[in-house]
């Protein structure tokens, strides 16, 4: 009898911590949904941010290719201004001697 009385006491005290175990495990779920939550804006700011590092990337890109085109330009016209002075020059040096 002694211990149906202690296993009896020892239920009550069980489901009266019950309330207290169902708020706690209600409270995880909020604190799970908030998570996933903040998780799905992150990954939403982490795309934004790839997004634009692409852009931004893709515009250097194209910078720096024109600038290498108006480098070879610039040379190739000054190589052929030297050759032309040169040709020139050496026509008159030819007619002077």
């Amino acid at each position: 009898m002694r211990q149906y009385k202690n296993a009896e006491i020892a239920l009550q005290e069980e489901r009266q911590q019950l309330p207290n175990l169902k708020f706690q495990i209600g409270q995880l779920h909020r604190d799970r949904q908030g998570l996933e939550a903040k998780l799905k804006s992150q990954h939403k700011e982490i795309e934004e941010v790839k997004r634009d590092l692409d852009i931004n990337l893709s515009e250097f890109l194209g910078e720096e290719a024109v600038g290498k085109d108006k480098a070879m330009t610039f040379q190739l016209t000054f190589k052929q201004a030297r050759k032309q002075l040169c040709s020139h020059k050496r026509c008159h040096m030819g007619s002077l001697a």
